[in-house]
């Protein structure tokens, strides 16, 4: 019983005097700087304590997250200035017409408006692929306007015979570019679609609508 009474006595006097280790330097901290007399200066010391001990983590949660410490304030999100209009683009089967919403620009003109509403059509639907209901890349020449009138001209293009052009498409692209255009832009009251400066010319054409074989050129008089 004498022995373990020792063993004990031993082993709390080496605990108490790791204790009196550890809290040592706390304990000549708190003498030093919060054991005075003033409270006011005892709660000033406090407080610049624990903010000093915040700061510390937040510039180790910077640190590890790869962040500036001056990024206080999130970003502010970029406000959209988009317009929302409608666009009418051609069906597959060359015949229906497609009503779809866009946002887009308008910029600083009509012109440069006109630009974007004619490749939204020339490009088809969003949703659906169309792009055989249109065979052309759209490549524009010029637009302009007079006297209420829109003139898109349009480079010409030879559809390749391996390519199906689908009967009635052109008539239905030129109804969605027009309906495109008049309802965007009210200025215009009527569009005219013109290729290499001559309007109302065919732009579905292919290489053999193209070129005429011998026999079906017109002998000279």
């Amino acid at each position: 019983m004498n022995k373990i009474k020792k063993v004990y006595t031993f082993n709390s006097d080496k605990i108490d005097q790791w204790i009196d280790f550890l809290c040592s330097p706390f304990v000549n901290l708190y003498n030093k700087y919060l054991n005075v007399s003033d409270p006011r200066s005892r709660n000033r010391k406090i407080l610049l304590f624990a903010f000093s001990i915040v700061m510390l983590d937040y510039l180790f949660i910077c640190y590890h997250v790869d962040r500036s410490p001056f990024d206080l304030v999130p970003s502010i999100p970029q406000i959209d200035t988009r317009d929302e209009i409608n666009v009418y683009v051609s069906g597959l089967d060359g015949k229906s017409i497609l009503k779809e919403k866009r946002l887009v620009d308008k910029g600083s003109s009509d012109t440069d408006f006109a630009y974007k509403l004619v490749s939204f059509v020339f490009a088809g639907s969003n949703f659906e692929n169309t792009r055989l209901a249109v065979p052309m890349t759209g490549k524009i020449r010029n637009i302009w306007f007079y006297e209420g009138k829109c003139v898109i001209d349009v480079r010409s293009e030879i559809i390749k015979n391996d390519i199906e052009v689908i009967p009635s498409s052109e008539e239905t692209f030129r109804k969605a570019l027009s309906q495109t255009i008049l309802e965007n832009i009210p200025s215009v009251k009527e569009v005219i679609i013109a290729e290499n400066g001559i309007p109302n010319r065919k732009l579905w054409e292919t290489y053999v609508s193209s070129v005429q074989s011998p026999s079906e050129e017109t002998p000279a008089n």
